[in-house]
């Protein structure tokens, strides 16, 4: 073999080398391609930072693959026979070929999907092992392709100009990844925050459920007993009547009990919007693991999953996967940036969940079948899949030897239908169509023995009076952010139960739990605590809701289209402000102002001692572009009379 005599083994795994560099730009730039036109984390970078990242993010695996080369050249070379070289020189071309194949595979899935509606993630039974095959035969016949390739480029006078493409790619790379570097503002988890250790730490559950309204709750005065278990449970909790939620969509809410920030402020609304730069890091749960808790948050995938909305350095476990590729994404964001490094996981996990599915290793989640819940889905009801969930939770505990903080999403009750394995509201009754409330009625009963079994697993563990437990949800029925939500906080032996008829929001609840544990809230978080000091009545709660016409479904979950998404106000569709019962509501594209009344509030005040509609849009305003929000506009608007 020719090329494998002297100089000439060294331009064999030069073109090696070259051809693994090229296929690493080809198979970043289809992904890339990929993102930028579709609904994704990229919709609202501006084109220099969408471009800097085409450029920045081929860098690290470059990087990786060609020491992966390196290491088999090292001991090609110091082999002693052709034989051993050849196998060095075989098995190193698996690197680029596999690489290759991944590419093919993804945009054969890719183009499937749109296409057709058809692809890895729908696939079942005996249909999984026709992926199987298609990605080996993808890499048999790109190994065999890149095979010949370089055989014939050993002797092509193109080898040259490939060398000089290759050198003009890495070098924009490498001068990308400087800039990107030098103007990165934020990197890791800094934090001001007193990081000491804590005495006696107790360990947090928050435990919600999807879509849960108040008025329906027995122990919010609903005429059906639909909570027996947390009737009696709550005589010991801090109970807060008016508690409200600060966003419609799930994503945006549980963020903003994390950081204790408005969406306004983080940007975070709806799919495909993730926490960006300093607002990734600053978070409840990041303070407590830097405390030495252990975290574990188990939802659902793309809408609450902490790393799919770029929560950093928060969680050790979510959604049944240990969060250990997401320290190598922390190096990463030193050094390639962060929106760079969120782009490598994101393409990470979808070629790694595609291959574990088709091979049979692990399912792929379908988020959009989780949430809709149609009994002819292969993932059935959340209700079979809620104890799932729970006993995740219990095997955690019985792992943890330092506190834990552990926040545990159910969704039986998300609709809009719902299936209760006992039917005592909708006893005898079809369910024709969504959000009958028989049958809603009967999913909070159903959730409310989830909580007593919860209760009963932390009584067995010893660890019920060693544990700070927050039940809620992340909005009412139908995404509403006007109607009053269950919040309810227990300590250990009871300490701080009373009711809070204040109104309340979950941008509190982050301080709370600090407040408790002795910590002091950081200056960025928006909230209060709820147990070192008086509620004043008269804050505005803000709650913001996304741009409900915005929204499409591309065949695994919902997000913003691309062409309905942008400047000034991106996501966000309306904005408002809760003030005893009243809820004043502001349509940032029509400028109209809405005002009603939050149903069944137990501390209202008096209609003429209520701000003016026009003092709550100015107040509006004003957030907004505090926020940095233009809005020129509006003030047209409201201006109109």
């Amino acid at each position: 073999m020719k090329a494998m005599d002297g100089g000439g083994m060294t331009r064999d795994w030069k073109i090696q080398g070259i051809l693994t560099i090229l296929i690493i730009y080809f198979y970043i730039f289809m992904e890339w391609l990929f993102f930028v036109t579709k609904p994704s984390f990229m919709t609202t970078l501006s084109l220099v930072e969408k471009l800097q990242m085409l450029w920045v993010s081929p860098l690290p695996v470059i990087i990786i693959g060609v020491t992966g080369l390196f290491l088999f050249w090292i001991a090609a070379v110091g082999g002693r026979n052709r034989i051993f070289q050849t196998l060095c020189q075989g098995v190193a071309q698996l690197i680029p070929a596999s690489i290759l194949a991944a590419s093919i595979f993804l945009l054969i899935d890719n183009f499937t999907y749109t296409i057709a509606g058809f692809g890895v993630i729908k696939t079942e039974g005996g249909w999984i092992l026709c992926y199987s095959a298609l990605a080996l035969t993808l890499v048999a016949f790109s190994y065999r392709y890149l095979n010949r390739l370089r055989r014939r480029l050993v002797q092509s006078a193109i080898y040259r100009k490939l060398v000089l493409i290759v050198v003009i790619l890495s070098s924009m790379s490498i001068f990308a990844s400087f800039v990107s570097y030098s103007s990165s503002g934020f990197v890791g988890s800094k934090d001001e925050t007193d990081t000491s250790p804590l005495l006696d730490k107790p360990n947090i559950l928050i435990l919600t459920t999807d879509g849960l309204s108040a008025e329906n709750m027995g122990v919010y005065g609903y005429h059906r007993d639909t909570t027996p278990f947390m009737n009696d449970f709550v005589k010991n909790a801090l109970f807060c009547e008016n508690c409200f939620n600060n966003a419609g969509p799930s994503g945006a809410s549980i963020t903003s009990m994390y950081t204790g920030k408005l969406p306004t402020r983080t940007r975070l609304v709806f799919p495909p919007d993730i926490l960006k730069g300093k607002d990734a890091y600053q978070h409840l749960p990041g303070i407590l693991k830097r405390h030495g808790y252990r975290n574990i948050q188990i939802s659902m995938r793309h809408y609450i999953d902490p790393y799919d909305l770029n929560i950093r350095d928060s969680f050790d476990t979510a959604n049944y996967r240990k969060i250990q590729e997401k320290n190598v994404s922390e190096s990463l964001s030193s050094i390639f940036g962060q929106e760079s490094s969120y782009f490598l996981v994101i393409m990470y996990d979808r070629i790694k969940d595609r291959l574990f599915h088709s091979f049979g290793i692990r399912k792929m989640v379908d988020a959009y079948a989780e949430v809709v819940q149609s009994e002819k889905k292969s993932y059935g009801n959340p209700m079979r899949l809620d104890p799932k969930r729970i006993h995740e939770l219990f095997s955690f505990i019985d792992e943890s030897s330092s506190p834990f903080f552990a926040h545990l999403h159910l969704l039986g009750t998300h609709g809009p239908r719902f299936y209760p394995y006992k039917r005592v509201y909708s006893a005898g009754q079809k369910q024709e169509k969504g959000y009958m409330r028989d049958f809603y009625d009967d999913a909070i009963l159903h959730f409310d023995h989830q909580v007593e079994w919860i209760i009963q697993g932390l009584k067995y563990r010893g660890i019920l009076n060693y544990t700070v437990l927050v039940i809620g949800t992340d909005h009412g029925m139908l995404h509403t952010v006007n109607n009053r939500i269950p919040l309810m906080f227990f300590f250990p032996k009871g300490k701080h139960s009373r009711r809070i008829i204040s109104n309340v929001q979950y941008l509190d609840i982050a301080p709370t739990i600090l407040d408790y544990l002795g910590i002091r809230k950081p200056d960025w978080m928006e909230g209060q605590s709820l147990i070192s000091s008086e509620v004043d009545p008269n804050r505005f709660i803000v709650s913001v809701d996304c741009k409900l016409d915005a929204r499409v479904y591309d065949g695994r979950f919902w997000s913003m289209g691309n062409n309905k998404v942008g400047p000034p106000f991106y996501s966000l569709g309306t904005v408002g402000v809760i003030y005893y019962h009243k809820f004043y509501q502001l349509d940032l594209e029509s400028g109209s102002m809405t005002v009603s009344y939050i149903k069944d509030h137990t501390s209202p005040c008096n209609d003429t001692d209520a701000p003016d509609p026009v003092k709550i849009g100015e107040f509006i305003i004003n957030h907004l572009s505090e926020n940095g929000y233009d809005t020129s506009a509006i003030k047209v608007c409201l201006a109109r009379p």
